[in-house]
């Protein structure tokens, strides 16, 4: 189905920018937050937050102990933000912060475990648990995991797993994490798991050659691009014990690009990069490169035209669950813009925006009455913390405004019995299936 798109300018590279570049990456939020790396024109390099009055957060800049920014940063939905640099001292460091005291969860200096934290960017879950991959000083590589604490392992090599080519994409809302690996005397694969269980979604060999991604959500869901022994590329999904292919090169698409391009958000949507036999290249969400076309080479954007994607132009949590998505383009007039996809031609709602009233629902006991500053009551979170819970909807993490909510066709639920509010991420047209779905007998419009 042919979607449209409101393109919202972050950043760019113009003379009247502050930033001389766009280095590395970029990631977004759940509430449409956006945080990005900069160079700067004055000097040095800095990562910022953008925040709903249009004002932006310093997360960290270059400065005596911080050299360069080397890998992309994450965010999740309170802000916290993960970061790789290099430091001053020659030692490599990953940090969290929201915009006031950075906060260390590794690193390589003299006394550390660690020898090298390498690419990909390390992943932040929603408790601001901190996931990496990283090589001990013993040799092996493995993943692990911190929240400014000691370190825990997750895997490590010289076990079952013989070799980590790339990153641990994990859950923000669960225990799980997606990874390829090599097994220990065997093929690579494709493996779900959390340290102390793992599933093979998949290995090499019969229909498959290799693969070179793993992305899951946070309802299980793990896309997979695969190079296949024939010959072409086929992007997979895995899901309850069933691999589909979404995606194939058998069609118009020439290739499935590797390097974190891929993305897979809550409700199932996949934004991937890819090149055309007809020539170009952009980022689609389906197998129409006509209908599905999210941006690509030759299109009008910022007043001029995209004629290519620097490296790192999307990232795995490059698609939100309001099906925003963020990437950069490089444009004829010689800018470098980081822009935000709005879908539907519904821009993004700043987070002090108010909420249009055909948006919520509340179901009796009714809530207070809404206004634009209205912030729902914090709903605890069953285990952990980072469970979903039935049908995709997700407990809300801390009181959410009701602009938190970003488009008219996704839905709010306030005044359970228990005093919690749900938040779904999936789009439903039809408001009162959302009451059917969770069990309730009465619906109000406020």
């Amino acid at each position: 189905m042919l979607m449209s798109y409101t393109f919202t300018p972050i950043a760019d590279t113009s003379p009247g920018s502050p930033y001389s570049g766009l280095p590395v990456g970029q990631a977004i939020n759940d509430r449409g937050q956006v945080a990005f790396v900069a160079v700067l024109k004055t000097g040095g390099e800095a990562i910022y937050r953008t925040e709903g009055d249009g004002s932006l957060t310093t997360i960290a800049q270059t400065d005596s102990l911080i050299s360069d920014f080397y890998l992309s940063p994450y965010m999740n939905d309170s802000g916290t933000v993960s970061f790789g640099a290099d430091l001053t001292d020659g030692a490599q460091a990953l940090f969290t912060g929201r915009g006031g005291d950075l906060t260390r969860i590794a690193d390589t200096e003299p006394a550390s475990p660690f020898s090298s934290i390498p690419n990909p960017a390390a992943r932040i879950d929603a408790r601001g648990e901190v996931y990496f991959r990283a090589t001990l000083r013993s040799g092996e590589t493995g993943f692990f995991a911190g929240d400014g604490g000691p370190t825990s392992t997750l895997y490590v090599t010289g076990g079952e797993f013989s070799a980590f080519p790339s990153s641990l994409a994990h859950q923000v809302h669960g225990e799980l994490g997606s990874f390829r690996a090599t097994l220990s005397g065997g093929p690579t694969g494709v493996f779900e798991g959390n340290g102390l269980v793992t599933e093979t979604l998949v290995t090499a060999g019969g229909t498959y050659r290799d693969f070179y991604g793993a992305e899951i959500n946070d309802p299980g869901t793990v896309a997979i691009p695969a190079d296949l022994t024939a010959g072409g590329q086929a992007l997979l999904v895995a899901e309850n014990g069933t691999l589909t292919p979404f995606v194939d090169t058998t069609g118009p698409y020439s290739q499935i690009l590797p390097s974190g391009q891929l993305s897979i958000n809550n409700g199932g949507e996949i934004v991937f990069g890819a090149t055309l036999k007809a020539g170009g290249r952009g980022y689609f969400d389906g197998p129409d490169p006509v209908a599905d076309t999210i941006v690509a080479i030759g299109d009008g954007l910022a007043g001029s035209t995209v004629v290519g994607f620097p490296q790192n132009s999307m990232n795995p949590r490059s698609l939100n669950d309001a099906g925003e998505f963020l990437f950069r383009a490089t444009l004829a007039d010689g800018r470098t813009v980081l822009v935000r996809a709005d879908p539907d031609g519904i821009g993004h709602q700043s987070e002090d925006a108010s909420l249009p009233a055909e948006a919520c629902i509340g179901l009796f006991p009714p809530p207070a009455p809404m206004s634009s500053t209205l912030a729902f009551a914090p709903s605890p979170l069953p285990g952990d913390g980072r469970s979903l819970i039935t049908d995709g909807l997700v407990p809300t993490a801390a009181a959410l405004a009701p602009a938190d909510v970003e488009r008219p066709d996704r839905l709010f639920v306030a005044g359970m019995e228990d005093g919690t509010s749900l938040f779904s991420p999936k789009s439903r047209r039809n408001p009162l299936s959302f009451a059917e779905d969770i069990g309730v007998d009465a619906v109000s419009w406020e």
